[in-house]
């Protein structure tokens, strides 16, 4: 027995099935997760296909899982979209959530499972789906109303990428077209197909006279894909013999320490081209889902300026203070988060949630605000205003992914809307309001990346762009997992020791969770 659990061996079921069975103690949820987390690994290490089907007796209650075929005790609760593992999910159109990296068979297993739920409860899934994309745009209709018009400048244009592939497409026509400077900030450039055709562009231009300038985090370089680390600083190598000037950042100054990492995603071309958003420079971002955004416009250059800003705050060589004008654009404007000096991106955030008056959206990689933007939330939706939070169900660091769950309860409780994409990685980093306010770029609604990081993010007021984000997110909520809140109410219920504890105890490993971030993206 270990933290309240007890794990069962295996056994071969009559019908050559391999069953691993973990029976967890009730009232240990979190370590529930983590058993299930396991059992999955080990399967997929054995490289068969798994099914989830948790409907065991109640005195018991085990988590079986089956491989080589259809699970043997699947119930109608489960096939319809139930989310066994806390019992507080509901799926909203899809039979069952599908995580990176799993097999087609493994995904052809939920399709049957899926396929099978249908049969038997006499509704298609493609009715759920119509029905969950009906309610959805009826709500988002009432927000929209009848604005449509941009606020944006004569003569600044913006392009949206909801896809990574289209991104760096666009991003390397432009960069072949520079003529003057090129200023890019990453926190990885990762050895692979797209860094390497972008640093040969880099170079050529370099060598036609271009003044381009490249910044890398440190631990980006090693920690987002170890087994590329040599080859990433072959490739500095590289870029650097070829006139290209690269600059590897680490934090310096009395007020910084290891932890304060460059987190910017953005490239500025010239004067008249920016690219802002979550997306770095490496092939396995194309499997994700990112949004990105590119700027035309005379008024643009001043992202120019950050990379000076970025620079005083590395070890490497520091060049002329220049401080990033409040007012880029008429209705557009750069925030920056730096360590113990600026949290501009904070205020803007906590700025669109107040001027909210029917309707907040937030898509984001991780979700562990800190209490006043929590606090904000939570009175926003019991004021009867809407609020909607998409996140990924599973990033790149776990523990964050079972200590947001609470907080979702509360939002929930308090009459906001919670969406755990499951399709794959939602790398996204944007909100906006009804009143077409929108902030997007690098940071997540995450404490020490809205503190302790040094993060980018574009604040602009764009009806347009809004009415784009808003279809974007209408698609991407009908197949996820919805908390509901009497699953909620329920879940509290359960625990009998003291809120308060709670809260600091997952802030705390939220907080550990989230220093272990650092070096996934």
């Amino acid at each position: 027995m270990i933290g309240g659990l007890v794990l069962f061996g295996s056994s071969i079921s009559p019908f050559g099935r391999f069953e691993l069975s973990a029976y967890p103690y009730e009232r240990s949820p979190v370590f529930k997760e983590l058993i299930m987390e396991t059992c999955r690994r080990i399967l997929e290490r054995l490289g068969q296909v798994y099914a989830c089907s948790p409907d065991p007796p109640d005195t018991l209650k085990p988590f079986i899982f089956s491989k080589g075929g259809p699970p043997s005790q699947v119930t109608q609760d489960t096939m319809d979209g139930e989310y066994n593992n806390d019992h507080d999910f509901t799926l909203s159109s899809r039979s069952n959530p599908v995580f990176p990296r799993k097999s087609r068979q493994a995904e052809a297993a939920h399709a049957f499972a899926g396929r099978s739920a249908s049969n038997k409860s006499g509704v298609s899934l493609r009715s759920l789906r119509k029905e969950s994309r009906k309610d959805l745009e009826s709500e988002s209709l009432q927000t929209l109303g009848s604005e449509t018009s941009s606020k944006l400048p004569a003569g600044t244009r913006s392009m949206l990428f909801t896809d990574v592939l289209p991104y760096y497409t666009q991003l390397l026509r432009d960069l072949e077209s520079a003529q003057d400077a090129i200023s890019m900030l990453y926190y990885a450039f990762d050895y692979g197909e797209w860094s390497t055709r972008i640093s040969t562009v880099l170079i050529a231009r370099a060598q036609a006279g271009v003044h381009v300038r490249l910044m890398i985090d440190g631990f980006g370089l090693v920690l987002e894909e170890p087994r590329h680390s040599q080859k990433n600083f072959l490739l500095i190598q590289r870029l650097r013999a070829g006139g290209v000037t690269v600059d590897v950042f680490n934090p310096y100054g009395s007020r910084l320490t290891f932890i304060n990492r460059l987190h910017v995603k953005l490239c500025a071309i010239d004067d008249h081209v920016a690219y802002v958003g979550g997306s770095n420079i490496a092939d396995h971002y194309l499997t994700w889902d990112d949004t990105n955004l590119r700027l035309q416009g005379q008024s643009v250059g001043s992202f120019h300026d950050v990379y000076n800003e970025a620079l005083n705050l590395s070890s490497s060589k520091s060049s002329s203070h220049k401080e990033p004008p409040k007012n880029m654009l008429d209705n557009a404007a750069i925030r920056l988060t730096i360590p113990n000096r600026k949290k501009e991106i904070r205020v803007a955030l906590m700025k669109l949630i107040e001027d909210a008056d029917r309707t907040i959206y937030i898509r984001t990689w991780y979700f562990f605000p800190d209490r006043q933007i929590m606090q904000a939330l939570i009175r926003k939706a019991r004021s009867g205003v809407d609020v909607h939070i998409l996140l990924s169900h599973r990033t790149r660091v776990r523990p964050i992914d079972f200590m947001n769950r609470y907080l979702c309860r509360r939002i929930v409780k308090a009459g906001g809307k919670i969406y755990r994409y499951t399709e794959k990685y939602m790398h996204a980093k944007v909100a906006w309001n009804n009143k077409g306010d929108i902030l997007l770029g690098s940071a997540n609604i995450e404490y020490t990346e809205m503190n302790t990081n040094f993060e980018c993010c574009l604040s602009l007021h764009d009806l347009g762009l809004m009415d784009q984000l808003q279809k974007r997110f209408l698609d991407d909520a009908c197949g996820c997992l919805r908390p509901h809140a009497q699953a909620a109410e329920r879940a509290d219920k359960e625990r009998p020791y003291k809120v308060r504890n709670r809260i600091s105890g997952l802030r705390w490993l939220g907080q550990m969770g989230a220093i272990l971030s650092r070096g996934v993206s």
